[in-house]
C-alpha cells in the first residue's frame, strides 16, 4: 500500500507541525470547551457526550504556540487516533 504513495516533501503538505503542553488543564464548570484523548473515538470521530471546560486564563496558556484551525489534523502520537478539525 504504501509503496504506491507519492513521496513529497513534508513543507509541501503541511504549514506546520506542532506539539502540544504534555499535561492536563485545571477543569471549570464554564469557560473553553477542552477537547481530550477522550473525546476521540476508535473510528476518527469527534464525541461530544463528554465536554470539559476550562477557564479563559488556561485557554490562553494552551493556544500560546498553536491555535488549531479547521482543515487541521490533530493527533496524539501515542495512540492511533486522529480527526479532522
Amino acid at each position: 500500500m504504501f509503496n504506491s504513495w507519492l513521496r513529497v516533501p513534508i513543507e509541501s503538505v503541511c504549514l506546520g507541525i506542532y506539539d502540544g503542553p504534555h499535561a492536563t488543564p485545571k477543569p471549570t464548570n464554564a469557560g473553553a470547551i477542552y477537547l481530550g484523548i477522550k473525546n476521540l473515538t476508535e473510528d476518527g470521530k469527534l464525541d461530544l457526550s463528554e465536554i470539559r471546560y476550562i477557564s479563559e486564563e488556561e485557554f490562553t496558556k494552551w493556544i500560546k504556540r498553536v491555535l488549531p484551525q479547521q482543515g487541521d489534523i490533530v493527533k496524539k502520537p501515542a495512540i492511533a487516533r486522529r480527526f479532522f478539525l
